[in-house]
């Protein structure tokens, strides 16, 4: 398993790299735990980073010729279109690349250590939330598709996410003390843990939950 020199020295692009190293380690299976080391939301949410910002960045550029100036300026030049929650995720999906690379001694130093997110990066706006009357009466509207309405009542009033939701079992549901357990999450068929340890939680099910819940 001995890579070639010209590799080592991290001659390898970095959009090659991505492609036959860090990808398939991010989706591969930890042989201690038998998980995922990254989750299938994780790895959905990278893809769509390195499709949009990060590719064509790097183009032909090498892993050891890349440099912390060019991160700044990818930064700096997304300033009038993206947030500055955005530009965070470029730079911890750039920066996990790397710093792969360098766990794996392709290269000495990750060059996005020094990547600073612009201070006038936007601040993102406070997400807005419907109010309780708006998700009832927009449940009360799928009066003929109940299963529309549980699904909605899930994510309204349980926070529960797309994901979460489609991977519910009825062994999940605990009619003794009205509880459901959030264990997993599908994403693109891909059955795995949910986002967040936190989201592994077991929630009571309120009243706008049971109703359409037991139809």
């Amino acid at each position: 398993n001995l890579r070639p020199a010209a590799v080592q020295a991290g001659d390898m692009r970095v959009v090659d790299f991505w492609d036959s190293v860090y990808l398939p380690y991010i989706t591969a299976t930890v042989p201690l735990t038998g998980e995922l080391r990254r989750s299938p939301s994780t790895v959905k949410g990278f893809k769509q980073i390195w499709r949009q910002h990060l590719k064509v960045h790097f183009g032909t550029a090498t892993l050891k010729d890349y440099e912390p100036a060019m991160g700044k300026r990818l930064l700096r030049s997304l300033l009038d279109t993206q947030g500055k929650t955005t530009l965070k995720h470029i730079k911890s999906l750039a920066s996990s690349i790397f710093r792969h690379a360098l766990d794996e001694e392709y290269i000495k130093v990750n060059p996005w250590h020094d990547v600073r997110i612009p201070e006038d990066a936007i601040e993102p706006e406070a997400t807005e939330h419907y109010t309780l009357r708006e998700a009832e009466d927009m449940i009360s509207a799928l009066v003929d598709h109940v299963d529309a309405q549980l699904v909605l009542a899930f994510a309204c009033f349980l926070g529960l996410r797309p994901g979460e939701i489609a991977a519910l079992k009825w062994e999940d549901f605990d009619s003794n003390d009205s509880t459901v357990h959030i264990q997993r999450s599908v994403v693109h068929g891909i059955v795995g843990p949910p986002k967040t340890p936190e989201s592994n939680a077991v929630l009571p099910l309120l009243e706008q939950v049971v109703r359409p819940l037991v139809l």
